[in-house]
């Protein structure tokens, strides 16, 4: 998947920009937020949370 798709910044963004944007994303599917979803929601979440999470990784390591 694309990683700036995953994470909304543009090419060459520094690090700064990456964990901030990061940080927005990631608090959407945080645990307490989807907790009283539905079961089917709450895997959304999960599986968004990996990708981002994956995304930032690859992000961090491609800026560093």
């Amino acid at each position: 998947f694309p990683l700036h798709a995953a994470i909304p910044i543009s090419a060459g963004s520094s690090l700064e920009t990456i964990k901030k944007a990061y940080r927005e994303k990631i608090v959407q599917y945080h645990p307490d937020k989807v907790a009283m979803m539905a079961p089917e929601f709450r895997e959304l979440a999960e599986r968004k949370s990996k990708e981002l999470n994956l995304a930032y990784e690859k992000l961090l390591d491609l800026a560093a």
